[in-house]
C-alpha cells in the first residue's frame, strides 16, 4: 500500500484510483486523522469519474451527515449510481433506505427488490451479515 503523500499527489495530479484511496483514507483515518472534509473532496472527485467504491462512500457521508448536513435524496442519488455500477453495498442500503420508510412511506416492492439484486451477486460475495439480511426479508416477504 503507498504512503498518504504518495497517493496524495497522485490525487492531486487527477489519479482516480489514489482519489479514492486518499478518501477512503480519510474517511476511516487510515494512516491519517478522519477528515470527513478531506474524505468528500476526494471521493467526489473520484465518484464523479466512476470509481463505485467511492461513490458509495459518498453517500454514506450525504446520507449520515459527516461533515456536512445530511442529505437523504442525495446519498439515495449516489446509491442509485452505485447500484448501477454493480456495488453490493448500495444495493443493500437502498433496501435497507425503502423498507424503513426512510425516505418517506416504507416501499418493501423496492427493497425486496434491492435485496434480490444484492442476493444475485452472492456468488462473488464472501458470506456476511447482509446477505443473511437479504435472504431473510425476501423469506418474510413471501
Amino acid at each position: 500500500m503507498k504512503d498518504l503523500a504518495t497517493l496524495l499527489r497522485r490525487a492531486e495530479a487527477g489519479n482516480v484510483a489514489a482519489q479514492a484511496a486518499v478518501g477512503l483514507r480519510y474517511f476511516y483515518g487510515d494512516g491519517t486523522a478522519i477528515d470527513f472534509a478531506e474524505a468528500l473532496r476526494f471521493l467526489s472527485s473520484a465518484s464523479a469519474r466512476g470509481a463505485s467504491r467511492a461513490t458509495v462512500h459518498l453517500a454514506h457521508i450525504y446520507r449520515r451527515g459527516l461533515g456536512i448536513p445530511g442529505d437523504l435524496d442525495e446519498a439515495i442519488r449516489l446509491y442509485e449510481v452505485a447500484s448501477e455500477q454493480g456495488e453490493f453495498v448500495a444495493q443493500i442500503e437502498l433496501a435497507r433506505i425503502y423498507s424503513s420508510g426512510a425516505a418517506g412511506t416504507p416501499d418493501l416492492v423496492k427493497a425486496a427488490q434491492r435485496y434480490q439484486r444484492a442476493l444475485e451477486q452472492a456468488p462473488r460475495i464472501q458470506a456476511c451479515e447482509e446477505l443473511e439480511e437479504a435472504r431473510q426479508f425476501l423469506a418474510r416477504a413471501k
